[in-house]
């Protein structure tokens, strides 16, 4: 069971902390990731505190804090996309 991350976005606070396309996330803040929609709504709801990961990459568990930032991305038609920087698939 777990989340896998589909992608991560250069320069976003997902890649500072060091998640990689393909990594598992196995727990945020040791409660088991069990959807992307919840890793999500933990990542959003967060309030920009610091959140602990632990992910499966190539077999082995890593522990990683990432803190969670907004940026809003200019779209067309004059609205705005608020995004965390990393997009997420269901696995398991």
């Amino acid at each position: 069971m777990g989340v896998r991350i589909a992608a991560v976005e250069p320069a976003s606070p997902a890649k500072r902390a060091g998640l990689q396309g393909g990594d598992v996330v196995l727990s945020v803040n040791g409660g088991l990731a069990t959807s992307s929609e919840q890793v999500k709504n933990l990542i959003w709801g967060s309030g920009g505190v610091p959140l602990e990961l632990i992910v499966l990459r190539d077999k082995r568990e890593l522990t990683l804090r990432a803190t969670p930032t907004e940026r809003q991305i200019p779209v067309e038609g004059g609205s705005e996309l608020r995004t965390r920087g990393t997009s997420w698939t269901r696995i398991g």
